[in-house]
């Protein structure tokens, strides 16, 4: 990997170069990076990264390096789980659109005669990443405890997240979860990405761009 390929995958991947400076003996050049972490990269091609916070950032790279090898890569449309919030879920779409990614809303798409949960496995064949939205539109609570009532998402995001857990894996699935101090969460598996915001999605795009590019989506930091 060269300099400039580097450079615009770290810019990528939301990592800032603070200072740039060349290695001993002229071997290639080092990028330190605002998390604290340094990539030494060589006029050979090859590099390495070092330094605090190195991990994420070398599994980072790992996964750009693997595919302009030759991976598959990732398709532009992301599935789009929603509930009833269409502020929400409309904020979302053109989020993703400005980032030149596609969304995959169900009631935007034509069912051509198909059930609901036929239009799911049609449609969810082909993305390699979903986005769920989990908003307060349910009310719920344990049987005769009504003190410990809490929002919750509705059973179809709850399906539907579970679904693509199953199809995608948790690397690939980011949950947006809106007003998170009051929300139940959907979910009590481990690992799960949930990213809060409250009244606009805007707030949650940072750290969605970067799960995005982790999972090879491609989204540069410019158009946030």
């Amino acid at each position: 990997m060269d300099l400039e390929t580097m450079r615009k995958f770290l810019s990528q991947g939301g990592h800032v170069i603070t200072n740039e400076k060349p290695l001993g003996n002229d071997t290639g050049t080092q990028l330190e990076l605002d998390c604290q972490a340094k990539v030494n990269v060589f006029h050979t091609g090859t590099y390495n990264v070092q330094g605090k916070n190195s991990k994420e950032v070398r599994e980072y790279l790992e996964g750009c390096t693997a595919t302009t090898s030759g991976r598959k890569e990732v398709s532009k449309e992301i599935f789009v789980v929603y509930g009833r919030d269409k502020a929400a879920k409309d904020q979302l779409a053109g989020l993703l659109r400005k980032w030149k990614l596609e969304p995959l809303i169900l009631d935007e798409l034509p069912s051509e005669g198909r059930t609901i949960i036929e239009q799911l496995e049609h449609y969810t064949s082909k993305p390699q990443y979903a986005i769920v939205l989990a908003t307060p539109d349910d009310e719920g609570y344990l049987a005769k405890q009504t003190d410990k009532k809490a929002f919750r998402a509705r059973q179809n995001v709850v399906l539907e997240l579970g679904m693509m857990l199953a199809k995608l894996g948790r690397e690939r699935v980011a949950i947006l979860l809106k007003d998170s101090e009051k929300m139940e969460k959907p979910s009590d598996i481990d690992g799960l990405l949930y990213i809060p915001f409250t009244d606009d999605v805007e707030d949650a795009k940072v750290l969605l761009a970067k799960s995005l590019n982790k999972a090879g989506c491609n989204v540069t930091m410019d158009l946030l």
